[in-house]
């Protein structure tokens, strides 16, 4: 008799975490981390997949909503791969903002690469990109302290030198300021004393000029 199929496909955004292990240009290891948010394109997906569930256990009854997960991983990281390749170790552990950028607009300039296999991408989140090496890793870190302690101390000794020079170069202005003023108060003196001298060269001239009428008769006298 008549057979009904029930079919069961989230509404909703599907997570699908993902861990890749991938190769950077200089041959090094590295595991990429993240998450994509998918939406299933429903029509598309049952043709695709089989979503049915047994109607009494609500189970599925096939291990294809499970390959559905394989299917988007093994898609991104195909993209993933391509990109991480073209990057050196270094720059790869620092580049996971820029790497879920590129991977984001290659996504949207190319969405058929999804939609064909029954689903649309929400959201891509890359939240890390780290050596799968422990020794590497801890090698790494160990030389980003040596920088970091290294910029440390060129940035102190930077301070002192500019602190050095700074009293240096306030020790040479009030060495200059007090030169300067010992010269203007040298000048002053001297300025004070040639007026002393017209003063009294002055005086004496008008005091000879006020006894020289009674020169002549001093003389008589």
């Amino acid at each position: 008799g008549p057979r009904t199929t029930l079919v069961r496909v989230p509404a909703i955004d599907y997570p699908v975490p993902y861990e890749f292990s991938e190769l950077t240009s200089d041959g090094q290891q590295v595991v990429v981390q993240g998450e994509l948010q998918v939406q299933f394109r429903v029509e598309e997906i049952i043709k695709r997949r089989d979503f049915s569930i047994d109607a009494w256990s609500d189970e599925y009854l096939s291990d294809d909503p499970e390959r559905v997960d394989a299917d988007v991983r093994n898609a991104l990281q195909t993209l993933i791969r391509a990109e991480v390749s073209k990057l050196s170790l270094k720059y790869a552990l620092t580049a996971a903002s820029r790497l879920q950028t590129t991977i984001d607009q290659t996504i949207k300039q190319d969405a058929g690469t999804f939609t064909r296999l029954g689903v649309n991408i929400v959201s891509l989140c890359v939240t890390a990109v780290a050596p799968s090496n422990p020794d590497l890793k801890k090698a790494l870190e160990a030389e980003a302290r040596e920088q970091m302690l290294a910029a440390a101390d060129k940035a102190m000794s930077q301070r002192r030198q500019s602190q050095a020079e700074s009293d240096r170069a306030l020790k040479l202005y009030e060495a200059d300021t007090a030169f300067r003023l010992e010269e203007d108060k040298q000048k002053l003196i001297t300025a004070r004393t040639a007026n002393m001298l017209a003063e009294a060269e002055a005086e004496a001239e008008a005091m000879r000029k006020r006894f020289e009428p009674y020169k002549d008769l001093a003389a008589s006298t």
